[in-house]
């Protein structure tokens, strides 16, 4: 089993270079236009909510290698100090769960006060008629702008019991915690605290009024898994904690400090408790985060995607979160899709929707970063929108940390998502080394980043999986295909996602040949037919194909490998290399067959190794790397020009000379 280090970013086979990229905080570079595929647009993202500040996943990634509570807050809010508050109360406003009302069940040991501060004890029964419910509301009749009404109900009838001027009524159940019903009479949370329904002109706003520590008690069960390890509850319970205290300082209104939904933080009272929240909020009882002396709004999320997000706050991390990394990509990635016709339908103004265009990112991550800007190209104009826009008509949508998936790109040896590329290669000892890319023709000295690969028949790269980032495919001496997705920066653990690739060679990942979806492809060795998988469901599909190709000569090739649009049609292309040496052409079509070979070399046949590298000089067309017999390593430049042909050849740095083909 190779060992894979947390922070790898690419390879090549045995006897061939690969190519990938390192992870760079620079802004975007150019614009990157997305034309309407199948009637739309289908989003792959990274990350679940705004990003910023502390990560639920990653802090459970945390707890769950050994980390303690004051260590993981320590990484999310950096520039903030823990320090212990006094008891206080805050004023939450309930209306995600209760609705415009406050009602409660009737129970005994229910009291409730007036505004004028007279407490009355509330029976159970009316003339015998066991009473269901208690609620705060307008008087029957008109009264003044400040009436408040004291309603029971019983099964059959509602009464008015008492009204107030002073404009509000205050339960509050001796044993500390009363049962809140919505206006239907359906019982939503079970609270601690004391529970009022307060006149605000012709409506009721409901306030559940507690201690920080019993608030913070009734948000980390909803915010958590409640079965996550303590040290997560914890640390959820000083985010949750320094957040409530912040708004006691900043009111959302002069009823109520916060509300009850995601708008600030969920609170949804004590039903969902378990020991290990009780337990979480008990480990860090009374203390919050601060800067500069004033308790911190400590935003958190529930994933970052590996990548944490500006806050515009001096006490939180920009940081990459190398736990996120380490966590199942099924909880730190998404996909999603909006139709064409309901962009127009939001921005008429464009007309037929023709591309959407990503004109900004933050610089930080995959991709370049967060989408900060786009543009909304159509028949009669373009708009310019914002993912705060387009996000609530993603079906599916998380956030503004996406990629648009409208294909296999040229930059498909791209590991990391910055869009360069990074040089690797297997040494005689099975060791992966890399040499990270600066520019188009400059690298750094090879460096070792794994070991236990020399067991492998083949290893190569590409977007196997649908966030447009290339993962690390390796062919075993049993005919097995093992994917090790990439995670923006490490790999992912190894999935075999095919079996009986035996008897070929050279295999390659050809992102847009099975007739517009990705495939696998590798010569048989027995008769020189090229063979092609299906990727289907994250798997290759079924026993292969021959592909097939006019004039295909067999095995007159002795290289065969798919590249990206090397030709510029928009349609992935083979490359071969004949026994004379001549470097050879077939355009794909777009039902996956091949045309033609034709000649776009002469004197190939003295290198040892050539490879497709994807865009390794950043000017957004497919190159070749070869190396010859005397181990000189050249980039060999798409024409600018010329699709289909070279530009001069560029010598690369002399570190490489140390790679071995």
């Amino acid at each position: 089993m190779p060992i894979i280090p947390a922070r790898l970013t690419t390879l090549v086979a045995a006897g061939a270079l690969l190519s990938t990229v390192l992870p760079a905080p620079s802004a975007q570079a150019a614009d990157e236009p997305h034309p309407v595929v199948n009637g739309g647009f289908t989003l792959v993202g990274r990350g679940y909510g705004h990003g910023r500040g502390m990560s639920q996943w990653g802090s459970y990634q945390q707890a769950t290698e050994g980390r303690g509570w004051q260590q993981i807050v320590a990484f999310y809010y950096p520039g903030a100090n823990l320090q212990t508050r006094a008891a206080s109360t805050i004023r939450v406003g309930t209306y995600g769960l209760t609705g415009a009302t406050a009602r409660v069940a009737a129970e005994a040991g229910l009291t409730v006060t007036d505004g004028a501060g007279q407490t009355i004890a509330l029976p159970l029964a009316d003339a015998g008629v066991p009473i269901t419910s208690w609620e705060v509301s307008l008087p029957s009749q008109t009264g003044t702008a400040t009436t408040a009404t004291l309603w029971f109900r019983t099964a059959t009838a509602r009464k008015a019991l008492w009204s107030t001027v002073s404009g509000k009524w205050t339960f509050t159940d001796t044993d500390g915690s009363l049962t809140a019903q919505n206006a239907s009479g359906k019982n939503v949370a079970t609270y601690l605290g004391r529970f009022t329904g307060h006149r605000s002109g012709s409506g009721i706003t409901p306030v559940l009024a507690t201690t920080l520590e019993d608030y913070t008690r009734q948000v980390v069960p909803w915010e958590n898994y409640t079965n996550w390890p303590v040290q997560a509850q914890a640390a959820q319970s000083v985010a949750a904690r320094s957040y409530g205290a912040w708004y006691i300082a900043h009111p959302r209104t002069s009823l109520y400090d916060i509300c009850d939904t995601t708008s600030c933080q969920v609170f949804g009272g004590i039903s969902k408790e378990t020991s290990q929240t009780r337990d979480g909020v008990a480990a860090s009882a009374g203390r919050v985060l601060t800067h500069n002396g004033a308790v911190v709004r400590s935003e958190f999320s529930a994933s970052n995607g590996g990548q944490i997000a500006a806050g515009g706050v001096p006490y939180t991390s920009v940081a990459a979160d190398p736990y996120e990394m380490r966590l199942p990509t099924s909880v730190t990635t998404w996909q999603g899709s909006v139709s064409a016709a309901k962009l127009q339908a939001r921005w008429p103004q464009v007309g037929t929707v023709r591309r959407l265009v990503v004109t900004g990112r933050d610089g930080r991550g995959q991709w370049g970063g967060r989408v900060t800007a786009m543009q909304l190209e159509g028949s009669l104009g373009t708009a310019s929108i914002t993912p705060s826009q387009l996000s609530p008509l993603v079906s599916g949508g998380k956030g503004n940390y996406f990629t648009i998936a409208d294909g296999p790109d040229a930059l498909s040896r791209d590991v990391s998502g910055d869009g360069r590329s990074e040089l690797l290669h297997r040494d005689p000892n099975g060791h992966l080394m890399a040499s990270d890319a600066s520019s188009g023709t400059a690298f750094a000295a090879p460096r070792r980043i794994g070991s236990g690969w020399g067991g492998f028949t083949a290893v190569f790269a590409g977007p196997f999986t649908s966030d447009r980032i290339a993962d690390l495919l390796a062919l075993d001496t049993t005919g097995q295909l093992k994917l090790y997705p990439s995670r923006g920066a490490g790999w992912g653990t190894a999935t075999v996602v095919g079996r009986g690739l035996t008897g070929v060679r050279t295999p390659s990942l050809a992102p847009g040949l099975a007739a517009g979806k990705p495939a696998v492809v590798a010569q048989r060795t027995s008769d020189g037919a090229l063979l092609r998988w299906p990727v289907t469901g994250g798997v290759l599909a079924g026993s292969p194909s021959v592909v097939s190709a006019a004039g295909w000569a067999g095995n007159q090739y002795n290289l065969v490998f798919a590249v990206r649009d090397f030709s510029g049609d928009g349609i992935d292309d083979v490359i071969m290399r004949d026994v004379n040496g001549n470097l050879m052409m077939a355009r794909a079509t777009s039902t996956g067959t091949l045309k033609t070979p034709e000649r776009i070399g002469t004197g190939w046949g003295g290198f040892r190794s050539i490879v497709g590298v994807g865009d390794m000089n950043a000017d957004g067309r497919t190159d070749l790397v070869a190396r010859n017999a005397a181990g000189e390593t050249r980039l060999y430049p798409s024409a600018p020009t010329s699709p289909g042909r070279f530009g001069a050849p560029v010598p690369l740095a002399a570190a490489l000379g140390i790679l071995v083909a």
